[in-house]
This record gives structure tokens, C-alpha cells and sequence, in this order.
């Protein structure tokens, strides 16, 4: 689809350009498709663009010192992906693999600059992002600090119902990994499957496999606050 039509810009800087700079973003930008488990990028990888997400879920992780992989973030359609890249010279910090098939837009760096230089509207939106960014960090150190295990679990699980939906068997439409669910939260596998349990036990939610359905929305909410 073309920038012009693609209804996804509202939710990102590309809608503060006017109709010319679309259709050249339009003309230069390479549509790509990623197999669930594929990775765009690697950390330490020097990015020569942005991605912006047209459908799919894409997960940005970085390595511990002990080895351990961090999920920092999960990105959905409509967000950008690599943008830091514009304003530094250094390597991408962080990995970023597709969590279900992806289609994303490749916009190249040279295209983005030149854009951020003439249309000071743009330039302002990518800072209102970045800082954006920036405050979520830091809401989420905090969370890391002062919220028990379980917490930061329900908050999770509350975040994918509230973005991704439920399927027709009300089963949560993402599903990740015990794995992905602990990295996400910053717990130990063992302690997230034993929560996902006590959660189980106490009929908040049930477990299906991989699969996870919501039973009891408004005691979630309440353990989250």
C-alpha cells in the first residue's frame, strides 16, 4: 500500500508529512515479509533505515552479561523500528525478532534524514517519540523495583489482551512462550510457570497449551494497580 492511503502513519511520525514527501517515501521504501522465529536484526548490527510495521509482532531483546536474553519491548503494526539509528553513528544495541509473521515497510536512512531536515513538524514528532520511549523506560524500572513477579505477570497478560485481542475461544490471540513471558517480565522461567499456575488455581485465568484465557477480568485489573 502506498504511504498516501496507509491508515497505520496516524500512529507514527510519517503522518506529519504532507502528500509529495509521501509519495517519495512511497517510491523509495521495500516491502518485506518475516517468518515467524526470523530476525531483522541482530545487536551490534549498523541499521541503514527504519521499519515501519504494517502487521505482525515483533519482539526487541538484548543480551545479559550472563547470557541471558531481555525482551525490552514488543513492537505492533503501525510502529517505527531502527529509528534511533537516525541520530547515532553507533551499532543497534538491541535485537529484534519476529514474534508472528511480520510485514513491514523498509524506509532507507538517507530518505528519513532528508525529510527530518526539511519538515521541522517530522523532526519534532521522532523527539516526541524518542522522549516518549525514554519515560516508558523509565516507568518500567520502577516497575521492575517496586512490583512483586505475579504483578509485573498480570500487567503482561493485561497489555496482550488490551493490544492483540482474544480469538473465538477467547483465548488470548498472542501467543508467546513460557520463555518470552518470563524475558518480557523479568522473571526466572521456573517462578513465571509457578505463577501462571497460582493464577490457574485461583480460576483468574486457564492455561491451554501455550494458550492462555482470561476468566476473571476485573480481578486482573485489581492485582495490577
Amino acid at each position: 500500500m502506498r504511504c498516501e492511503f496507509c491508515l497505520l502513519r496516524k500512529y507514527n511520525p510519517l503522518n506529519a508529512l504532507n502528500q509529495d514527501e509521501l509519495s517519495r517515501v512511497s517510491r523509495i521504501k521495500k516491502y518485506k515479509c518475516f517468518k515467524k522465529g526470523e530476525i531483522l536484526f541482530q545487536e551490534g548490527k549498523t541499521l541503514n533505515g527504519i521499519y515501519c510495521i504494517n502487521d505482525g509482532v515483533i519482539k526487541l531483546a538484548k543480551y545479559g552479561s550472563n547470557g541471558k536474553i531481555h525482551i525490552i519491548k514488543l513492537l505492533i503494526k503501525g510502529d517505527f523500528l531502527g529509528h534511533r539509528s537516525l541520530f547515532s553513528k553507533d551499532s543497534s544495541n538491541l535485537s529484534a525478532t519476529a514474534i508472528t509473521d511480520v510485514k513491514a515497510c523498509f524506509i532507507p536512512k538517507d530518505e528519513i534524514n532528508t525529510d527530518i531536515l526539511n519538515n521541522s513538524k517530522f523532526a519534532k514528532e521522532f523527539l516526541h517519540l524518542m522522549a516518549d520511549e525514554v519515560k516508558k523506560s523509565e516507568n518500567k524500572v520502577v516497575d521492575f523495583i517496586h512490583n512483586s513477579n505475579i504483578k509485573r505477570l498480570v500487567k503482561m497478560l493485561l497489555f496482550i489482551y488490551e493490544n492483540f485481542g482474544i480469538d473465538k475461544n477467547n483465548m488470548l490471540k498472542l501467543v508467546l512462550s513460557r520463555k518470552d513471558y518470563a524475558n518480557l517480565t523479568g522473571t526466572a522461567t521456573e517462578s513465571l510457570i509457578r505463577n501462571l499456575s497460582k493464577l490457574d488455581k485461583k480460576k483468574y485465568i486457564s492455561l491451554h497449551g501455550k494458550k492462555i484465557k482470561i476468566l476473571k477480568l476485573e480481578e486482573l485489573e485489581k492485582i495490577s494497580l
